[in-house]
């Protein structure tokens, strides 16, 4: 997949690229396959989708270790993303993590979303439960997160032999 996003040294963030409305990145953290996936969605509702995990080549279908697929945006996703960019998403903490430890390897998801003057990031940490998330926009964010991941996942699991 093309590059969607680039560090602003002056900003000290990460930019989406303009040409895409949302960026999706996740990874399952230090596991045997270690599952990553990067979504991105243009302002056309159009997806790209990539996964990626390590030594699969004999275990998918495709004999590789990447799979990409692209096309219209699945309606459920297009939903939650038209709730997410109706609500008051700029509420949102840029991160949702354990605020008394760090759990190095652990799963990930990374959101970009650009309606904004600059790039809105939001960084979530695998394993937070759903009380974490307490006003109506996190709770729709835990949500469209909880989906993602299942969307993955059923992806991952359609690749595998």
């Amino acid at each position: 997949m093309e590059q969607f996003r680039k560090l602003d040294n002056v900003l000290n963030k990460i930019l989406l690229s303009d040409k895409y409305l949302f960026a999706y990145t996740t990874t399952d953290g230090f596991t045997e396959r270690l599952l990553g996936a990067e979504l991105v969605v243009d302002y056309d509702f159009n997806y790209k989708l990539e996964l990626r995990a390590f030594d699969h080549v004999k275990k998918t279908k495709n004999n590789s270790d990447t799979i990409m697929e692209s096309g219209v945006l699945p309606k459920k996703i297009m939903e939650y993303l038209e709730n997410l960019l109706h609500s008051n998403y700029l509420s949102l903490k840029s991160n949702y993590d354990y605020e008394t430890v760090f759990i190095s390897g652990t799963g990930m998801q990374q959101y970009l979303l650009n309606l904004e003057k600059t790039t809105t990031n939001i960084h979530i940490t695998d394993g937070l439960p759903e009380e974490y998330f307490k006003t109506d926009t996190e709770k729709l964010l835990f949500n469209f997160n909880a989906f993602l991941k299942k969307y993955v996942e059923d992806k991952y699991n359609n690749w595998l032999i």
